[in-house]
C-alpha cells in the first residue's frame, strides 16, 4: 500500500482588492476596496491499495472577508468590514475511489464533489447554497505497439440534484444564479497512434 498525504496553511493578505462600485442597465464600474484576507488550508490525501484500487481526496477551508470598511455604489454604501468576498467558496472537497483490473484494462470509479456557500455580492445580501454532487465513470485501455484505444462512458450528477453551478457577481439586475446542468452523460473511442 502507497500513501501520500499533504497540508497546507494559507494566509494572504491584500490591499486593493477589485470590487464592483456600482451595476446598472447592463453597464458595471469597478474600484479599490481596502484590505482583504484569505486565511485556510488544504489537504489532500492519495493511496494505492492492494487489489487494484485507489483512493484520492482533496478539501480546501477558506475564509475569504474584507479585513476594513470600504463605500462604493451611488449613493455610497458601507460594506463593512468581516463581509466574504463573493465568488469564493467557503469549502470545496473532492473524492473518488476507483478499482483498475491491470490484465483487462477495464477501470471503474466513484466521485464526490462538494461546494459550500458562495455570496453573490460584496453586501453579502444573498447567497448560492452549498451543493453535494456525485458521478461514476468506467472504460477500457488497450496498448499494442504503437497504438491505444481507450472506450470510456461517464455519468456526472447521478442524482439528478438541482444546484447553482455558479454565480454572476454583482449582476445588475440581480439574476446572479447559473443554474448547473441535471444528470448528464458522455461515451466515447478515443485512439492515438505514436510514431
Amino acid at each position: 500500500m502507497l500513501v501520500n498525504s499533504q497540508e497546507r496553511a494559507l494566509v494572504h493578505d491584500t490591499r486593493d482588492e477589485i470590487v464592483t462600485n456600482s451595476a446598472s442597465g447592463g453597464r458595471t464600474d469597478f474600484k479599490n476596496a481596502s484590505r482583504t484576507r484569505r486565511d485556510g488550508i488544504e489537504a489532500s490525501l492519495e493511496a494505492k491499495l492492494p487489489l487494484g484500487f485507489e483512493v484520492y481526496a482533496a478539501y480546501t477551508g477558506m475564509n475569504a472577508r474584507f479585513t476594513q470598511d470600504y463605500a462604493s455604489g451611488n449613493p455610497p454604501t458601507t460594506v463593512p468590514a468581516g463581509r466574504k468576498l463573493p465568488g469564493v467558496p467557503d469549502r470545496t472537497f473532492y473524492a473518488e475511489g476507483a478499482w483498475r483490473h491491470a490484465a483487462s484494462g477495464f477501470h471503474a470509479a466513484a466521485e464526490l464533489h462538494h461546494v459550500g456557500k458562495v455570496y453573490v455580492d460584496e453586501a453579502n445580501s444573498d447567497a448560492a447554497a452549498a451543493y453535494t454532487i456525485g458521478s461514476l465513470r468506467a472504460g477500457f485501455e488497450q496498448q499494442s505497439n504503437r497504438w491505444r484505444l481507450r472506450e470510456f462512458a461517464r455519468v456526472d450528477n447521478v442524482t439528478d440534484r438541482r444546484y447553482v453551478g455558479s454565480v454572476i457577481v454583482a449582476e445588475a439586475r440581480s439574476r446572479f444564479f447559473e443554474p448547473a446542468p441535471g444528470r448528464n452523460w458522455v461515451a466515447g473511442i478515443d485512439a492515438s497512434v505514436s510514431f
